[in-house]
């Protein structure tokens, strides 16, 4: 419910990041609570949003702002 209310704020190119890596953060628990190992197609999935998510974060960084540019 709480990600609705940061549409207010952000646009969503910003805010996409956080949805996707919700994916690896319930895999990591998901190893953690239950003891379950991930399968290989799996981790390749993971890398994706995890690189994907670092280039966008890098990507937004060096973006210069409507406010100074």
């Amino acid at each position: 419910m709480w990600c609705h209310h940061a549409y207010k704020y952000a646009p969503a190119r910003e805010i996409s990041i956080f949805f996707y890596s919700s994916v690896v953060f319930a895999a990591i628990l998901s190893l953690i609570i239950f003891k379950q190992l991930p399968d290989l197609i799996s981790i390749f999935g993971y890398l994706v949003i995890f690189c994907a998510s670092f280039y966008m974060f890098r990507m937004q960084k060096e973006a210069p702002t409507k406010e100074s540019g």
